[in-house]
């Protein structure tokens, strides 16, 4: 198994964000995990990038136990993380953004860099060359030296998509990625996804609001509720599932 979560419990102050949660996710998978808000899908995310450490439980990345390590030495290990709110440095360009994701990947040091020696021009010259790669592959060519903040937020969102490829990732973690995005927007993302997964090998993990679209892009869903993971499952068994309807929407009304 690529990724195993294993017990995972995380309590803040008493109460609990997490509780017992077991998780697998196969290499090559489009994995989705949902819920209502406060159901502790973002926590979940925090725990597996090392942004916040459990009260209990382990997580196996591709052989390996990666709780107890930083967010940076997670990422180096190829865990790359978006985030709900924007996090992009809004007074460089779209192209500066996505390079900035290939910093751990360059090996000329601060003194080389200092100096601008040629290894490290022609490291950074590579960097760039590869950002605007990046750009065209998400869907932003043309964009490189717009300022980040000129974007429209659904271009933003793939600006940040297009830095996390930069890390060289094996796994995505993307929260929320559609939130914000108008229809066509999410249809793009759901075929850059497809794209994603079968011409670079990326896994991807995914939390989401919006379950229609969840239903079109997952192989399997998990679902959480108050931190407690309530059902598992293909989409259309997830769709049916009277803890998922009940869950979301009460007992009495289905999932379109």
């Amino acid at each position: 198994m690529f990724l195993e979560v294993r017990n995972l419990s995380v309590n803040f102050g008493g109460v609990k964000a997490l509780g017992n949660i077991f998780l697998d996710v196969s290499e090559g998978q489009v994995r989705s995990v949902i819920g209502p808000n406060g159901a502790g899908k973002t926590t979940l995310f925090n725990v597996i990038s090392g942004l916040i450490r459990p009260d209990s439980g382990s997580i196996i990345f591709d052989g390996e136990e990666i709780i107890g390590e930083k967010p940076w030495e997670i990422s180096k290990k190829g865990i790359a993380r978006t985030f709900q709110n924007s996090q992009l440095f809004i007074t460089m360009t779209a192209l500066e953004n996505v390079a900035t994701g290939m910093h751990s990947h360059i090996c000329s040091g601060v003194f080389s860099s200092a100096l601008a020696v040629p290894a490290f021009r022609r490291e950074e010259s590579a960097a760039f060359e590869e950002a605007k790669r990046l750009m065209e592959f998400v869907g932003l060519k043309g964009f490189e030296d717009f300022a980040s903040s000129s974007l429209a937020f659904g271009q933003q969102r793939l600006l940040e998509l297009a830095r996390a490829l930069a890390t060289d990732p094996r796994m995505l973690l993307l929260d929320e990625p559609v939130a914000g995005m108008n229809y066509e927007e999410k249809q793009r993302l759901a075929l850059l996804l497809i794209k994603i997964r079968e011409e670079l090998g990326i896994t991807i993990l995914l939390v989401e609001h919006d379950i229609k679209w969840v239903m079109q892009v997952s192989d399997l869903i998990s679902v959480l509720d108050y931190g407690e993971k309530i059902a598992e499952g293909e989409p259309m068994e997830i769709k049916k599932d009277e803890r998922v309807i009940e869950a979301y929407l009460g007992k009495r009304r289905k999932i379109a």
